[in-house]
C-alpha cells in the first residue's frame, strides 16, 4: 500500500475515533453502530487493497476525521485534547513496540 499523505490522515483519523469510541463506551455505555462496526471490522481486515478498504471506506471514518479537524484547527476544548493525548500515545507505543528488536526466547538460552 502507498503511503500518501491521505492514508496517513485516514489512519490517524482511524486511531482517533477509536479513542473517541472508547471514550463514549466508557462515559455514556454506547457508541454510534456505524463508526464502531468500521473500527471493529479493521482490526480484522489484513487484505485491504488500500486504506479506505481497511474501514469499508472513508465516510465510515466521518467521526475521527470531524474529530481530527477540529483539533487541528484549534476548536477543541480539554476533554477533546484528551482524545488527541491518547491517540498520540497508542501511536507512540506501536512505534516503539516496532523498533524493539524480537528475541523470541534467546535470552533464556544464553543465560543457562
Amino acid at each position: 500500500m502507498a503511503r500518501t499523505i491521505e492514508d496517513q490522515t485516514l489512519a490517524l483519523a482511524g486511531v482517533v475515533q477509536a479513542c473517541l469510541l472508547v471514550r463514549e463506551l466508557a462515559y455514556q455505555g454506547q457508541a454510534p453502530e456505524s463508526a464502531f462496526q468500521a473500527s471493529i471490522a479493521s482490526l480484522f481486515r489484513m487484505d485491504a487493497a488500500d486504506v479506505p478498504s481497511v474501514y469499508d471506506g472513508a465516510l465510515r471514518l466521518g467521526d475521527g476525521l470531524r474529530h481530527l479537524r477540529k483539533q487541528l484547527a484549534g476548536q477543541a476544548g480539554a476533554q477533546d485534547a484528551e482524545i488527541m493525548r491518547h491517540s498520540l500515545t497508542l501511536l507512540h507505543s506501536k512505534n516503539h513496540q516496532h523498533a524493539k528488536p524480537q528475541n523470541h526466547g534467546q535470552g533464556r538460552a544464553q543465560a543457562t
